[in-house]
């Protein structure tokens, strides 16, 4: 799981320091080494879906849920989500914009160049189908409207059919009784 997080800083940690502090809950590693200090989201960014491939929003607001674990466990509920973690597990770059239409907390992340390929590629094919069913649609549509509008084509009569006098229709293979 990947969770987005701005790096505040960076600290060295020798083997007396990190003996400290590896038993707290805001600390993910246990070797000497460089380890930064993060704030992250609550959760990892939403799977990309259509359209936002490229660009995902994530927040920093909590659910009522999350909001009272913090107050159960002694959190105080505005606090920010600080760690340090050890920099093997920083995983990649990635952008991260307030979004500025949305509420305090909201963000825009935009995901690293080398997935945009596929992002542009499958948004492109995404839009290939969607005007191909659209245009499945209006031929069906065009096709029942021309329907209307055809010309009845005249019927065609067995040579040995006949009319009687009532209006019936007979054939030659009657019966005489």
């Amino acid at each position: 799981m990947h969770v987005p997080a701005q790096i505040i800083t960076f600290i060295e940690f020798g083997e007396e320091d990190i003996s400290k502090l590896q038993h707290l809950p805001c600390v993910n590693g246990d070797t000497p080494g460089l380890y930064a200090m993060i704030e992250t989201l609550e959760h990892s960014l939403p799977v990309a879906q259509s359209g936002e491939r490229v660009v995902v929003g994530g927040t920093k607001r909590l659910t009522n849920h999350e909001l009272n674990d913090r107050r159960r466990n002694g959190m105080p509920p505005a606090a920010m989500n600080l760690c340090l973690v050890s920099v093997d597990t920083i995983y990649e770059p990635i952008a991260a914009i307030p979004d500025e239409g949305g509420t305090a907390g909201d963000f825009l992340f935009i995901r690293p160049a080398e997935n945009w390929g596929y992002g542009f590629t499958q948004l492109i094919e995404d839009n290939e189908a969607s005007e191909l069913a659209e245009l499945t649609r209006n031929d069906v549509n065009s096709d029942t409207t021309s329907n209307t509008d055809e010309v009845e084509e005249p019927q065609q009569f067995d040579d040995n059919a006949s009319v009687d006098s009532s209006g019936n229709d007979s054939s030659d293979t009657s019966t005489t009784s």
